[in-house]
């Protein structure tokens, strides 16, 4: 699988985005560790974001999830900063939530 590059990570391949996303949910639902769901809900999200684009509905659901976490653990400035839609954003509202594949 050809790698990708989000930052400094490197991505081995497109479930990592899933495997993240799974995690964070585990961690906040099951343990209650928000601080450590919004983690990797962000890590998630970046590579959502590189490999789907921020409209796709997997991305939106998880910039949704990373905004509940935020709100949890009080940070309501990056809240607000991830919950701001931009212009390619506002067509994908109420786009869904879900883990989905990617």
């Amino acid at each position: 699988a050809q790698a990708m590059c989000v930052g400094s990570r490197r991505l081995l391949h497109p479930t990592h985005a899933l495997v993240l996303f799974n995690l964070a949910y585990i961690s906040l639902v099951a343990f209650g560790r928000a601080a450590e769901a919004a983690g990797l809900f962000a890590r998630s999200l970046a590579v959502r974001e590189a490999i789907l684009g921020p409209e796709h509905p997997f991305t939106v659901a998880t910039r949704s999830e990373l905004v509940a976490c935020l709100r949890l653990i009080r940070d309501d400035a990056a809240a607000r900063e991830e919950d701001m839609p931009t212009d390619d954003d506002a067509s994908s509202a109420g786009a869904g939530a879900g883990g989905g594949s990617v």
